[in-house]
């Protein structure tokens, strides 16, 4: 794991289609912050605490953010549109130690490190900012390279 804080990214772009959002629900195309805040609010809330799931947010270029929701926090995991390394998650707390499972669309199970749990307040803004950037990551939060 590499800690990088990324302070110098690309400014904010807003774009017409801002992003969509896939999870069980659906998948939805938000265009406003506003709309996406909601989007994230509506799944959160169809979620059982014990049940953390991860959910989509994709960019209009393509690059895709797994969040996950509904569990001891929020964690960012960051794809480029290409699929290819690095890939980036977000770091919270470099000492916790363990797991937490989550579940993706479909019913599928993975597990993700406790240190990548940020407050979930933090996640959604940092979901935001990323989609209205055209490229680069949120620098609100602090990534890992995994």
């Amino acid at each position: 794991m590499t800690r990088q804080g990324l302070s110098s990214v690309m400014p904010h772009v807003a774009v017409t289609a801002l992003t969509t959002v896939s999870s069980d629900l659906g998948t939805v195309p938000v265009s406003s912050a506003e709309a996406l805040r909601a989007e994230l609010s509506r799944v959160a809330a169809s979620v059982v605490q014990e049940h953390p799931v991860g959910i989509t947010v994709e960019r209009s270029n393509g690059d895709a953010l797994m969040v996950v929701v509904g569990g001891p926090g929020g964690v960012l995991s960051f794809t480029r549109q290409n699929g290819r390394p690095p890939y980036f998650v977000t770091l919270g707390d470099p000492d916790r130690e363990g797991v937490f499972a989550y579940w993706l669309v479909g019913g599928h199970h993975g597990e993700l490190p406790l240190w990548s749990v940020v407050p979930h307040d933090l996640a959604a803004d940092a979901v935001v900012q990323l989609a209205q950037m055209s490229a680069g990551l949120p620098s609100m939060v602090t990534w890992a390279s995994v």
